[in-house]
């Protein structure tokens, strides 16, 4: 709109201009407004395009509205300007048509050329305005998806945690047990016999130096773990601990972690019944079996092993039940390969033989694998 301040923003120009149309005159006005109009126009859309490189979007929202508001009434001021032309084009004929002096007649022709360059050059920008509109819509769109989207997410995040704060409540992580606890335990129950405190003196002489991949206690934390379990689950049954099964559950892991303990030191001090609890337990040397690695070999094992413990002993296939549950409790302090390979064969083996054992370790070993699989992703 330069041509236009020079040429009516001089003074006395346009009190020329109104002495001889007053039409003319205001639309001129009208054009002046305009193209400071298309100015802030133009400075809010730079200002919309660099606020959206930043991601600014709450300033963005502010700077779509004032944009909207000033094109809305740039076209409603070009609608009526644009009306206005048309009457003033035949004006401005009867004016040139007249008699008027030769520097009248000169005026006014530039200002019909003016008038004529800007209603053509109007007519484009309106077309321009029209296209800024529709794609400041089109962003708005953008945006309301966008943050639809993040709505969404928000609330599947919310969720996300709603469920992992009940798997987590799921999770019940055995406390460390000393070796007090379990004697009251036991002493409560009434079968702390002299078998079962042998049991315990030796399951502390075998498991003294050992510790866990935490760095906690070996028998605080496991072999206690597994004796508590096996009280529970009597509980559960609303049945009394037997000595042969508490004496299996304290010397569970005695031939595998103690090699100065023999099958015949074994029976001699508790006797073949709680031997033969105790024996299908142990696992044999993974190895040994074929396989192309490790993790092949230990599959290999545990299928042999599994087809063992189906002929086992009822209180053996139990304390081997209470075993794993024990140790998935855990299992989360262990690396994540290890963790891995846990979950893995509790699934392929542990599951399938309590489904066939227990339906109290079944549905306990079950929902803490699920658990910590939901977690492990």
């Amino acid at each position: 709109m330069t041509l236009f301040n020079t040429l009516f923003r001089r003074k006395g120009s346009l009190d020329y201009i109104k002495d001889i149309d007053k039409d003319l005159y205001f639309e001129i006005h009208l054009l002046i407004r305009l193209g400071d109009f298309s100015k802030e126009k133009f400075r809010l859309i730079n200002e919309f395009i660099d606020t959206w490189d930043k991601g600014r979007l709450k300033k963005l929202h502010s700077i779509i509205e004032k944009a909207e508001d000033i094109v809305s009434k740039e076209s409603d001021a070009l609608s009526s300007f644009l009306k206005r032309l048309n009457q003033d084009d035949k004006n401005l004929s009867v004016l040139l048509n007249e008699n008027y002096t030769g520097k009248t007649k000169e005026v006014m022709e530039k200002l019909k050329n003016i008038v004529a360059f800007y209603k053509s050059n109007i007519s484009k920008q309106k077309e321009f305005f029209d296209q800024t509109i529709d794609r400041l819509w089109a962003k708005r769109r953008e945006i309301k998806a966008f943050l639809e989207l993040m709505h969404q997410e928000a609330m599947l995040i919310e969720a996300a945690k709603k469920d992992m704060d009940e798997l987590e409540d799921k999770l019940r992580y055995i406390h460390h047990i000393s070796k007090q606890s379990i004697v009251d335990l036991l002493n409560k129950y009434h079968i702390l016999t002299p078998t079962v405190i042998k049991a315990l003196d030796q399951a502390e002489i075998s498991h003294k130096n050992q510790l866990r991949d935490d760095g906690a206690d070996y028998l605080e934390e496991h072999v206690y773990g597994v004796v508590h379990e096996i009280v529970l689950f009597c509980k559960s049954k609303k049945v009394r601990p037997t000595e042969n099964l508490i004496c299996g559950a304290l010397l569970h892991d005695v031939l595998e972690d103690d090699p100065s303990v023999d099958e015949g030191a074994f029976i001699n001090k508790f006797g073949r019944t709680i031997y033969e609890i105790v024996a299908p337990l142990t696992k044999p040397d993974w190895q040994k079996f074929p396989g192309k690695n490790k993790e092949e070999k230990k599959m290999n094992m545990n299928k042999a092993y599994f087809e063992r413990m189906s002929k086992a002993r009822y209180e053996t296939k139990i304390i081997k039940l209470a075993d794993r549950l024990n140790n998935l409790s855990y299992i989360m302090h262990s690396n994540p390969e290890k963790m891995a390979f846990y979950l893995k064969e509790t699934e392929l083996f542990h599951l399938p033989f309590a489904r066939q054992t227990s339906a109290y370790f079944y549905k306990r070993i079950k929902s803490l694998h699920e658990s910590l699989v939901l977690l492990e992703k």
